[in-house]
């Protein structure tokens, strides 16, 4: 091993500081999602008959659901997306008792 490296362990996550930058992360990859897929629906020829957003939450609808709808899916992801990541580092600070840090190297 190199003189520059060291090996680190992750004893614990902390759950206050993991949740708002999760949920900032799905906050803005829906936005990205929602943007996108109104976009394309916009420029389809013809009638929409069916509307889908894939992400933390699924939704499906028979046609082009009303703009509060998708105003409101960011929100809702960041939402999901946050409770998701207090639950993994709840999982993991519980596990860690068991099973060990996860060890990384570092170097300067």
């Amino acid at each position: 091993m190199d003189d520059l490296s060291m090996t680190r362990q992750i004893e614990h996550i902390s759950i206050r500081s993991v949740a708002p930058i999760s949920a900032a992360i799905f906050f803005i990859l829906s936005c990205f999602t929602v943007a996108s897929s109104y976009l394309l629906a916009r420029s389809a020829p013809g009638r929409i008959t069916s509307f889908e957003l894939h992400g933390p939450i699924d939704l499906s609808f028979s046609g082009m659901p009303d703009l509060y709808i998708l105003f409101l899916y960011p929100f809702l992801s960041a939402v999901v997306g946050a409770i998701g990541a207090a639950i993994l580092a709840f999982l993991y600070n519980f596990l860690t008792r068991f099973l060990g840090p996860i060890r990384v190297r570092l170097s300067d």
